[in-house]
């Protein structure tokens, strides 16, 4: 078996392709003597001559030439197989950097997670669980690869693609006069005192237009930044709220009831957002696949049931 060595070919194909040994040599960062040992070598290995030298000239003979194309294409075949390797060990080892809203963070992202770590067990995944307003931010900087939230209304910089829908819930006791309904207006939801989870700032701008489209004054009893809060506060009789469903279960008080609003339905479309006109990283465009098979299989009868 005839075992050729890639620094004897590619010393032929810069040869071959300037027709100088000089300018072969330079290309190559080898001594002149070196690239023409390497070339005789290989004549002498395949036993055939492939350069027509002289002292003014250099000439690749006609077995020269077809040898030139084919080793040619081989080396660039080589090359793209290495390549792809580097890649591909790139891809399954590294760093992967995700922004996600917490009401998303604490139910739909651990199965996802859980799936891209079986099958990439050597990339590890940074989370940043905070508000839609902060991860907006964050995606735009390069802090994070992609984020996992609410459509943003403002960030027209930001790619957005959709997932599912969360429908708005009315929040309450479970002894107050909606408990019980299968779902509710939100004329109804607007006759008791009503409190307001003021981050993300996207949900107060959901349900200032739900009011207004309804002709209804929009005036909160009290208003605080975190569901556990809202969540104490309805707890205790001050008020109810309106939040994504998906919400409902961060304001830890398992004795509250809820009721979808039907008339009008209000939804938060959920989705993945990317720095717009930017590629994803290998790593994060196989998360972002898992993530849509994971939103699809899991939550696929919600998103339907949503529209």
């Amino acid at each position: 078996m005839m075992h050729l060595s890639l620094i004897k070919l590619r010393s032929f194909v810069a040869v071959g392709e300037n027709l100088s040994f000089r300018i072969a040599s330079e290309k190559l960062n080898l001594s002149q003597p070196a690239v023409s040992t390497h070339v005789r070598d290989l004549e002498k290995s395949i036993g055939v001559p492939l350069l027509s030298r002289t002292t003014r000239s250099v000439k690749l003979t006609p077995e020269g030439k077809n040898f030139l194309i084919r080793v040619t294409r081989s080396l660039t075949e080589l090359e793209d197989v290495v390549l792809d390797l580097k890649e591909q060990a790139a891809f399954r080892r590294g760093r992967l950097s995700i922004g996600c809203v917490p009401s998303i963070a604490s139910s739909v992202l651990p199965i996802v997670l859980a799936e891209f770590a079986e099958k990439y067990p050597d990339i590890k995944v940074q989370i940043f669980d905070e508000m839609a307003d902060r991860l907006y931010q964050r995606v735009l900087s390069s802090e994070v690869d992609l984020m996992v939230g609410p459509i943003s209304p403002q960030q027209n910089e930001l790619e957005f693609l959709h997932l599912f829908d969360d429908r708005y819930v009315a929040i309450f006791p479970k002894h107050h006069p909606l408990a019980g309904k299968r779902s509710v207006t939100i004329k109804e939801v607007a006759k008791f005192p009503f409190l307001l989870l003021t981050s993300p700032t996207n949900v107060r701008i959901v349900l200032e237009k739900a009011f207004a489209d309804a002709n209804l004054s929009f005036d909160p009893e009290y208003e605080a930044t975190t569901p556990g809060t809202i969540g104490g506060m309805i707890d205790k009789g001050l008020g109810i709220t309106a939040l994504p469903e998906m919400v409902m279960p961060t304001t830890l008080h398992p004795d509250l009831k809820m009721a979808p609003i039907s008339r009008p339905r209000i939804n938060r479309q959920i989705g993945m957002h990317t720095r717009r006109g930017e590629l994803l990283p290998p790593a994060a465009t196989e998360f972002s696949d898992t993530l849509r098979r994971v939103v699809e299989q899991e939550f696929g009868s919600k998103k339907r049931s949503n529209r």
